[in-house]
């Protein structure tokens, strides 16, 4: 058991000694991965004209689908809307709302069909 010092001395330094040998083998496997990686790399390369191209065609689909969510998301709100002046309507007139909103949600699908058909 050790006593406790106020005192501290040093460790001995451990010995880390790894051998070294020449293994023809493996430098070969080493030499011809590095070849077929460099020429992967050369054939994956692209040219900045390309590049150019790609992102602008991602760009272009990006903001089509980006509009397409944002008409989705106004006609869903139209509707939710539509719907919601025709429940309070119906509380407040009575049928003659109901009768109004069998004219105006047909219509309204019809316009929205159209112009879909037209951007398409």
């Amino acid at each position: 058991m050790k006593l406790p010092s106020l005192i501290r001395l040093p460790n001995s330094k451990k010995f880390n000694y790894e051998p070294r040998f020449y293994d023809p083998i493996k430098e070969e496997i080493a030499e011809r991965t590095e070849r077929i990686r460099r020429e992967m790399e050369a054939d994956a390369k692209i040219s900045d004209e390309q590049r150019i191209k790609f992102r602008a065609e991602w760009q272009q689909v990006h903001d089509r689908r980006e509009s397409e969510v944002k008409r989705s998301s106004i006609s869903q709100l139209v509707l939710i809307l539509l719907l919601a002046s025709l429940s309070v309507g119906y509380i407040f007139y009575g049928n003659n709302v109901l009768y109004l909103g069998l004219i105006l949600i047909p219509g309204y699908i019809f316009l929205r069909v159209r112009q879909m058909r037209d951007n398409s």
